[in-house]
């Protein structure tokens, strides 16, 4: 059986190598997995995360995990926030970026 006797993310290959007493090496290409897995910023900022402070996390999460269940349930990209100078002036978020102002009246806020 393998031990593993060391791990790090390699910054000049952009990849996380986890070194086992054997002498044999997995290296995963990061780069390569956030274009397969990660769909927005918000994913790709949340592997980036882990990649930087906990690689041997992420090495556990690539190849033992599912990532794309990962990250659906740790990341969300709405925004939510209505500035405070539309709430003053009547001004609502209605859902879907669609903000109106009276019954008949819409803009598309993005």
């Amino acid at each position: 059986m393998k031990r593993l006797i060391s791990y790090d993310f390699n910054m000049d290959t952009a990849c996380v190598e986890l070194r086992y007493d054997d002498g044999s090496m997995i290296s995963i290409d990061c780069t390569a997995v956030e274009n397969e897995v990660a769909d927005n910023m918000y994913q790709r900022s949340e592997l980036d995360y882990l990649i930087y402070n906990d690689p041997l996390a992420y090495a556990d999460l690539i190849l033992n995990g599912d990532p794309e269940k990962y990250l659906d349930a740790v990341t969300v990209h709405r925004f939510e926030y209505v500035p405070r100078s539309f709430r003053e002036t009547g001004l609502t978020a209605g859902s879907r970026g669609i903000a109106s102002w009276g019954p008949r009246k819409t803009w598309f806020c993005g």
